[in-house]
């Protein structure tokens, strides 16, 4: 017979264990679900009474053990070490977050920059990365700050026109939920560390740990941008901050906003294709936008819809229903699952847009269904910046915008 630590055991089945589950970690998820409560609710009684007694002056994130402390507290605080491991920020109005301390990077394990600083900009707040005026990624700054493996990432986190505010997301799920599944495996990772450190002599506490690589400036880009898109999304801070739980009525939609959104890896950037139109099939607007940014797909159709929104306020239709042919987009949107992690941002700012309208419905189709707006998106690969049409067709899809006309004109005979 042979003898088998239990430590072994209760590995991970990926790791070469059997997958037993460890009383400890397990006590220990627990109570870092506890923790994680505390810090995502304050307005709850257990917090208020924690804060009042054990963290008065901070936040549950800075709190310490203190003199004398209960058996409770002193269980939540082993707990939030773990709680600060899985941990991240998700970028809204970044002004509290610093590039090289705080995490904000999705990036797995350690979710921080762990390059050295530039010499070239003296950086330290992720606010000093925001162009202002765009309301975007500063590239420039983007790639003489960080190295080039680094900028894709970065460049990759979409940013809405709202800057709302940052929130913190556990890391460790897709949608940034916190679940006790994804925490046990933390929290045996950290035990696992811990009892090495003891074992070794070192200290008990985890630390990140980081690899230095020498810094490179990077190559400088721009985004080209119309006057007229300035002005939209200036007008776009201005929206009121209500919040819709749901989509409304289709009764009275008068007008329809097709999107739809390209990635081209060859040439890392994305494009969008926007399409309005009345009851009647005709076009009231159409938009056409470059966006020097590596998004993934459906973080391409996200910022799409949050630009067709835009374009169908600055044209003064209140009364719309948006097609797209993503179905997860669309779901984010209606609230109807839980959102990804990589577009919680865009699309809390997309709903608060949208309860200034009238009425607004969004509503999955399928690509046969979106085509105008697709090929719109396909064509816009040579565009520099923004071209919108108002009340005028774009030539690479009118062919297409007549046939809908006169399919639709024919129903009504």
């Amino acid at each position: 017979m042979v003898w088998v630590a239990w430590e072994k055991l209760c590995t991970s089945k990926d790791e070469g264990g059997m997958g037993f589950k460890d009383l400890r970690v397990f006590n220990l998820s627990i109570l870092v679900k506890q923790g994680w409560r505390i810090q995502q609710n304050p307005q709850s009684l257990v917090h208020r009474v924690f804060k009042t007694i054990c963290f008065a002056g901070c936040s549950f994130r800075e709190a310490q053990v203190g003199r004398n402390p209960s058996y409770a507290w002193r269980s939540i605080m082993v707990a939030k070490e773990v709680i600060t491991r899985g941990t991240r920020w998700i970028l809204g109005n970044v002004e509290r977050v610093n590039i090289w301390q705080d995490k904000w990077i999705p990036t797995p394990k350690f979710f921080k920059v762990v390059s050295l600083r530039s010499l070239v900009l003296e950086l330290e707040m992720v606010s000093s990365l925001i162009d202002r005026e765009l309301r975007s990624w500063d590239t420039n700054k983007v790639k003489s700050t960080f190295l080039p493996h680094k900028v894709e990432v970065i460049l990759g986190i979409p940013i809405s026109p709202r800057l709302l505010n940052v929130s913190l997301i556990w890391a460790w799920t897709p949608t940034g939920h916190f679940s006790v599944k994804s925490v046990y495996k933390v929290a045996q990772r950290c035990l696992k560390e811990r009892n090495a450190s003891a074992e070794s002599g070192g200290r008990k506490n985890l630390r990140w740990i980081g690899s230095s690589s020498q810094q490179h400036p990077g190559v400088y880009g721009t985004i080209e941008i119309s006057s007229s898109m300035e002005d939209n999304v200036r007008r776009l801070a201005r929206f009121p901050g209500k919040l819709l739980s749901t989509s409304r009525s289709l009764d009275k939609l008068n007008y329809k906003i097709n999107v739809d959104g390209a990635v081209f890896k060859e040439i890392g950037c994305s494009r969008i294709g926007v399409v309005i139109r009345n009851d009647r099939g005709q076009l009231m607007g159409a938009m056409c936008k470059k966006i020097e940014l590596p998004l993934t797909a459906f973080e391409t159709e996200a910022v799409a819809k949050e630009e067709g929104i835009l374009l169908a306020w600055d044209l003064g239709l209140k009364d719309v229903v948006i097609e797209n042919d993503s179905m997860v987009v669309v779901l984010a949107l209606s609230k109807a699952t839980p959102l990804p992690w990589s577009i919680q941002k865009v699309m809390e700012g997309s709903r608060q847009n949208l309860s200034c309208f009238n009425n607004w419905s969004v509503v999955h189709v399928r690509r046969n269904g979106n085509r105008v707006a697709h090929m719109l998106a396909r064509s816009a690969k040579s565009v520099l910046g923004n071209v919108i049409w108002v009340e005028d067709t774009p030539p690479i899809i009118a062919e297409q915008v007549l046939n809908d006309v006169i399919f639709l004109n024919h129903d009504f005979v």
